[in-house]
C-alpha cells in the first residue's frame, strides 16, 4: 500500500464515490478502480461493498481499518516537514530569490533585513529579473522563490499573497480627474 492507496481509501471513506474521489485526487476513475481491484488481490480480501442493491462504493470492514491505518499514515506524512523542521533550531540551506526590479529595488530590503537576521545560516540569493522570467526560473528551479507585482496563474507555481499594496493615482491638480 502506498500514499497514492492511502489518499483513495480516505476518499472512498469521504465521499463514497470513485468518480468524486477521482475528482479529489486528480487520478482518472480507471485508474482508481485498478488500484482498488490490485489492492485486494495483493490483500486477499475485498475492501469495498459491491453488487445489486448499493449505491456507491462503500468501504466494508476491511476497507474501513484499512483506511482508519491510511488516515494514520497521511497525517503522519503531513507532520513530518514540521517535526523535522522543529529538530533543527537553525534553519540552513540556501535560498535564491528572483524579483522583479522595481519591487526588489523598493519593498525588499526590509525584509530580506529580517530575514538575514533570523537564518544568520541561509545562504540568501536574489536576483532581478523581468516578471515572465521569474516565473521560468521558479519553474526551472533555477529560483527557490519569486516575486512578482502582478501574479498570474501558472501550472506547477503556486501563488501566495505576501504583501497587499495599494496602488494610487499621482496626478497634476489640474488634470481632469483631479
Amino acid at each position: 500500500m502506498d500514499v497514492k492507496d492511502c489518499a483513495i481509501l480516505c476518499g472512498l471513506r469521504r465521499f463514497g464515490s470513485i468518480s468524486q474521489v477521482a475528482g479529489h485526487i486528480g487520478v482518472s476513475q480507471p485508474a482508481i478502480s485498478q488500484r482498488i481491484t490490485a489492492l485486494e488481490s495483493r490483500l486477499g480480501f475485498r475492501i469495498l461493498d459491491r453488487g445489486p442493491g448499493r449505491t456507491g462504493q462503500q468501504l466494508n470492514v476491511h476497507g474501513i481499518v484499512l483506511e482508519d491505518a491510511a488516515r494514520r499514515i497521511l497525517g503522519i506524512l503531513d507532520e513530518l516537514p514540521s517535526a523535522l523542521y522543529g529538530a533543527s533550531s537553525e534553519m540552513i540551506g540556501r535560498l535564491h530569490v528572483s524579483t522583479v526590479y522595481s519591487l526588489g529595488l523598493h519593498s525588499l530590503a526590509e525584509p530580506i533585513r529580517r530575514f538575514l537576521n533570523e537564518a544568520p545560516t541561509v545562504e540568501f540569493d536574489i536576483e532581478y529579473m523581468r516578471t515572465d522570467r521569474v516565473y521560468e526560473s521558479v519553474l526551472s528551479g533555477e529560483s527557490d522563490v519569486g516575486i512578482v507585482a502582478c501574479p498570474k496563474d501558472v501550472k506547477g507555481i503556486r501563488v501566495l499573497e505576501w504583501v497587499n499594496e495599494p496602488l494610487v493615482l499621482v496626478m497634476s491638480p489640474t488634470f481632469g480627474l483631479a
